[in-house]
């Protein structure tokens, strides 16, 4: 099982920071050339650690695409790993019940990198972009241990923080794809997290206590490193059973590293799942510098500048499908090609529209985006 220094995969590259929030949490992780889109060492679902200095801090899942669990690339998660356990990305967010143990950490380190998060949650209160209704995209944990380390995660170290980081990932046996996947109308991915992943991941955790997951303390996490990682997942894969298939209609996919409910509205039933995963991923691959991507649980996901709060757009499952609503003008979404009507009233939107997934793309949607930018 290869060990992956997140030095190799990824670049880092600056983008501005969001308003209300640090202004060093401005980094985005970019796969190298030769990682990019499903590399077949690191394609579909199976079970990885995450290590800083050879020392395992974080035992994860990933579990493929939502209906194509043998598709996608851990480095999805890889990606966001790399920026929002150590605080740099612009898409942190911490949720209510993390709250009272970063206040105490501010408090045993002032002049420290929590000290700001909480002075700014303060200035900012229930409206703090670095506060998430419902979960949250970093935890106390996670924060405790880049805060730790500021010396090397900080800014001014950008061109040697990801030395310090390093991966190992073992794939799901493919060749069990067939007989493990349930019936069609299932959720595919879902039942493989369940069933196969799960299980052998609350198995290393609790053997290991990495740090940086829930229910552990740094102080808790004997010293593992890649080899003796490598052997225990090894051996708890070929010791596990294959279950029997059942219905796992509604499964949730979100984790504590997911914006909002990402999974929720990529997981929302479509006629065209593919174009819709393609379009979710393209929206986040290709949003300019000046604009931000988020989700909420309602699920949805918005678009909004970096420099204010204000939403542009919205995009939402609807009649099997996805929607938009956006505060540019019907006449503008006409131009740019998008059967636009009034928006229901009371939604704070001047225009709706379905978004047509075999011909409408992310770039659109960005045109969109910025004809709802104040004085356009």
């Amino acid at each position: 099982m290869p060990f992956y220094r997140a030095s190799e995969l990824f670049t880092l590259r600056p983008v501005p920071p969001t308003l209300g929030k640090p202004a060093w949490m401005n980094l985005r992780a970019v796969p190298r050339a030769p990682w990019a889109g499903e590399p077949e060492a690191l394609r579909g679902p199976g079970i990885y650690g995450m290590f800083h200095d050879d020392r395992l801090v974080y035992v994860g899942l990933y579990a493929g695409k939502a209906e194509r669990p043998f598709g996608g690339s851990v480095l999805e998660r890889w990606e966001k790993h790399v920026t929002y356990q150590t605080l740099r990305s612009p898409y942190v967010t911490f949720a209510r019940r993390h709250l009272k143990h970063l206040h105490a950490l501010a408090a045993a380190e002032p002049n420290g990198p929590i000290e700001t998060i909480v002075a700014m949650l303060a200035l900012n209160g229930d409206e703090s972009p670095l506060l998430q209704r419902k979960g949250g995209s970093c935890t106390f944990a996670k924060a405790q241990l880049a805060a730790a380390h500021w010396d090397v995660f900080g800014p001014g170290n950008e061109a040697t923080m990801l030395d310090h980081l390093g991966f190992t990932y073992l794939q799901f046996p493919r060749d069990l794809a067939a007989s493990v996947l349930p019936e069609p109308g299932q959720r595919p991915s879902a039942w493989v997290k369940k069933h196969w992943l799960a299980p052998i991941e609350r198995d290393l955790i609790a053997a290991f206590m990495p740090p940086c997951n829930d229910g552990t303390e740094p102080g808790d996490a004997p010293t593992v490193d890649p080899v003796a990682f490598e052997e225990r997942l090894a051996r708890l894969l070929a010791d596990r059973p294959a279950p029997a298939v059942e219905d796992l209609a509604g499964e949730s996919e979100a984790d504590d590293e997911t914006d909002g409910d990402e999974e929720a509205l990529r997981a929302e039933p479509t006629a065209a799942p593919n174009e819709r995963e393609a379009l979710l991923d393209d929206l986040a691959r290709l949003c300019p510098g000046a604009l931000e991507i988020y989700y909420t649980d309602v699920p949805d996901l918005r678009i909004r500048p970096r420099s204010h709060t204000r939403v542009l757009l919205n995009v939402f499952a609807h009649g099997g499908g996805l929607a938009c609503r956006t505060k540019a003008s019907v006449a503008a979404c006409r131009a740019l090609g998008f059967d636009a009507h009034d928006a229901p009233a009371g939604k704070s939107m001047s225009a709706a529209f379905p978004i047509d997934l075999s011909r409408h793309s992310a770039a659109d949607l960005f045109a969109v985006a910025g004809a709802a930018l104040p004085g356009d």
